[in-house]
């Protein structure tokens, strides 16, 4: 996360076909050959260059302002570097296969130029990817936010029918006791008149309360489904909160570090 590299320009040769000419080598660090190649390869391109060749690598056609008014040949040769090693780029300015710029041209300090720029794609790549990570880990903060809150909202929709079944078994119940007492004065009244209006109304009692009482074993059913269905709801909040929990943690790790790269980009010059 921290930048430590040296961005020395060291003199050094590179060989041609059949001529060698003078260059320069720089390290781009934390990067393979491929990579470093490539990123040599994308910042000429960029400037209207040609590419052509792979040991070494030529660009023709190249304009640099301040160093030669005609298109120059710029060799690339990259030895070493692994996936978490340090690439070596060694590059020469020449006017033709053969022939360096001028020797009054400070190719070193262009060389050093093109050193920062291409440390510091190497190091934008990992905030690229860095930033990747922030963004999915934000991503699963707000999805993990959603699932708490539909999580609150079945709770609590599983507590208002556990509370809807209480009521709905609290009337019946009084129901069935109020029809308990009625039938029970119905039948001293009957045993008393043995008339048939009275026998009616002890008859219909006694069906009512059948019925009641068939309610009652459904809604008592359904009190009990309510309450496991609270039981599992009420699971399912701390579930979520720790879900969130841990993937803000995340976030905030990968963010913590997305800023050290920042600052490790700017710190590379």
């Amino acid at each position: 996360m921290n930048w430590s590299g040296d961005l020395r320009v060291e003199p050094n040769t590179i060989t041609n076909g059949k001529w060698s000419v003078n260059g320069h080598t720089i390290t781009i660090h934390e990067a393979d050959a491929k990579t470093a190649l490539d990123l040599w390869k994308q910042e000429y391109k960029a400037q209207g260059a040609t590419i052509a060749g792979s040991n070494p690598a030529k660009a023709t056609n190249v304009s640099i302002s301040g160093i030669s008014s005609t298109p120059l040949l710029v060799l690339a040769s990259v030895t070493g570097g692994s996936t978490k090693g340090d690439a070596r780029l060694t590059l020469a300015y020449c006017t033709n296969d053969s022939t360096n710029v001028d020797a009054s041209v400070n190719v070193e300090s262009l060389t050093h130029d093109l050193a920062v720029k291409l440390n510091r794609a190497v190091v934008q790549r990992q905030i690229d990817e860095q930033q990747e990570l922030v963004d999915k880990y934000t991503g699963k903060v707000e999805d993990a936010q959603k699932d708490q809150a539909k999580a609150q909202k079945k709770a609590a929709s599983a507590s208002d029918d556990l509370e809807d079944a209480k009521k709905q078994k609290s009337k019946l119940s009084a129901k069935q006791t109020d029809l308990n007492k009625d039938i029970l004065e119905y039948q001293a009244r009957y045993n008393k008149t043995q008339d048939a209006k009275d026998l009616k109304k002890l008859t219909k009692a006694q069906e009512d309360l059948v019925d009641v009482q068939k309610d009652m074993s459904k809604e008592m059913k359904n009190e009990a489904n309510a309450q496991e269905d609270v039981n599992s709801r009420q699971g399912d909040v701390p579930d979520a909160q720790k879900d969130q929990n841990a993937y803000q943690t995340k976030k905030e790790k990968v963010a913590t570090e997305l800023e050290a790269l920042k600052r490790k980009l700017e710190a590379v010059r």
